[in-house]
């Protein structure tokens, strides 16, 4: 799976992430939320003012990418060649 642009330049999460769903390596549901996953780090790296995540939360995201990690090991993405 090409994680760069033909330039070299790295491919962004979204682009990465949509293609690995049309490649079949996890489904629609797993796409939605590495976008949400995606959508609150760059929210976090960005935050507008009054913007919090509490513990729990954070706690909460961590325990469900570990889930996601241990279901989709980097073997299965590398192993799609399109």
């Amino acid at each position: 799976m090409p994680t760069t642009r033909p330039d070299g330049r790295p491919l962004n999460v979204s682009r990465l992430n949509d293609d690995l769903r049309k490649a079949g390596v996890y489904g629609e549901a797993d796409r939605a939320q590495v976008e949400a996953w995606s959508k609150l780090r760059n929210d976090l790296a960005h935050p507008k003012a009054g913007t919090t995540v509490g513990d729990s939360r954070v706690d909460a995201t961590i325990a469900a990418i570990r889930v996601f990690v241990e279901e989709h090991p980097v073997g299965d993405a590398l192993a799609v060649v399109p």
